[in-house]
């Protein structure tokens, strides 16, 4: 076994998911981890509009694309009248792009706050983001290189989503429906013994799912006698990841879905579909001052995919990530390499303690390196649970009796 690490973290979110959908049931106001919340832009109105322009109904478009952006970060009615008045000028996607050069001439010539309000506009209107920021820093009205900063934070929020369209391409799946997915490999999970990771494709090569943090899949197929059998498991590849998606699962596993899984081969097709769990913290206590996920096996990865989201910033109000990761034999601590990396990569942050534990259901409340590693919750702290669902439970039971977390901070991820 290798030494138990020990990773402190600090938590921080970065400014690109204020494009993303919220954490479910987050409060309308204040802050959640230390940045200000401001209103989301309506992808659906977005992709509405950009609709309606396709069908060569304009007038419509910008209507709904005024109403979406007028609920978005732009600060006025000016900036969403300048876009909806150059989408109104095109009558189909292509001349809806060029419809683009003129709402961005009219951005660049209203009084707007430097910064992300004035490149959201010029990102979402230009088309190509590039675009965007050489023609503002060419307008020689001294926010280019703040505009070209703005631009890169938005660009995995809404770009892709933007291009994709006038591509006439769908850039992420349905969340709500199942779709096809197509095996492509399957290799061992890097050291781990006992555990194999499985490479999805999806069918169109640039689409990505549209997940939240902490939300993995569900896997669905037939078993021999033709019985539906299904499993939620966490991503190992980037929640953003385009085009195809990872897991990781026990190679001698039992579960009906995984004896399913062991059957295919490349190029076998399979269901799938967004996972029901993500991280739900509705808790009164914010700003999220710390965060501590509990998890066993598999449920490293979920924690490690939040760890990642949120650590690269520098605006957020988390002091402390700790993640104690409990096992009862070595050869579930899968992925560890992964684990370490992140580690060395945040050392001063980030708190990782590696537990074996035989009994890994009832056992935790009275094992001595948990009760170390888990720190006793004050205002601000969220608990983070993920792994077999036995576990799961016990965390839970765990960390309300003995750590004194309320209820609603402790969120169950993927």
């Amino acid at each position: 076994m290798r030494p138990a690490a020990a990773l402190t973290l600090c938590l921080c979110l970065a400014p690109a998911l204020a494009f993303q959908r919220p954490l479910a049931a987050r409060p309308a106001k204040g802050k959640l981890f230390g940045v200000p919340r401001k209103p989301l832009l309506g992808k659906a109105a977005v992709g509405a509009a950009l609709a309606t322009l396709a069908t060569a109904k304009p007038a419509l478009a910008g209507e709904a694309l005024k109403v979406s952006l007028g609920q978005s970060v732009l600060p006025n009615g000016a900036a969403a009248g300048a876009a909806g008045v150059g989408v109104m000028l095109g009558d189909g996607v292509s001349a809806g792009v060029s419809a683009a050069k003129v709402a961005l001439a009219l951005l660049l010539k209203v009084a707007l706050p430097l910064g992300a309000s004035a490149a959201l506009g010029l990102a979402l209107y230009s088309g190509l983001l590039g675009d965007a920021a050489t023609s503002a820093k060419s307008a020689g009205q001294g926010f280019g290189a703040t505009a070209s900063r703005a631009i890169s934070n938005v660009r995995e929020g809404i770009a892709d989503f933007i291009e994709g369209i006038f591509a006439g391409e769908e850039s992420m799946v349905d969340p709500l429906e199942w779709f096809a997915c197509t095996l492509e490999s399957v290799n061992p999970a890097g050291d781990s013994e006992g555990w194999l990771k499985y490479r999805f494709k999806l069918k169109d090569k640039a689409a990505s799912l549209p997940l939240d943090i902490g939300q993995g899949v569900t896997i669905c197929g037939l078993d021999d006698d033709d019985r539906v059998v299904r499993m939620d498991m966490p991503l190992l590849s980037p929640r953003k990841a385009r085009g195809y998606f990872e897991v990781v699962v026990r190679s001698d596993s039992d579960e009906p879905l995984l004896q399913v899984l062991s059957t295919l081969a490349p190029g076998d097709e399979i269901a799938a579909k967004c996972g029901p769990q993500r991280l739900d913290y509705t808790a009164e206590y914010q700003p999220v001052t710390s965060v501590v996920a509990l998890v066993n096996a598999d449920g490293i990865l979920p924690a490690l995919g939040v760890a990642q989201e949120l650590l690269p910033s520098k605006e957020g109000s988390v002091e402390t990530f700790n993640i104690v990761w409990v096992n009862d034999k070595e050869a579930d601590f899968v992925m560890y390499d992964e684990v370490e990396r992140l580690f060395y990569k945040f050392p001063k942050q980030m708190d990782v303690s590696c537990v074996i534990d035989e009994d890994i259901v009832s056992g935790i409340d009275s094992n001595a390196a948990v009760l170390d590693s888990v720190p006793r919750w004050e205002p601000g702290a969220m608990a983070i649970v993920a792994g077999d669902p036995g576990f799961c439970s016990s965390a839970r039971s765990f960390l309300e009796a003995v750590a004194e977390y309320p209820n609603d901070t402790i969120c169950n991820v993927a």
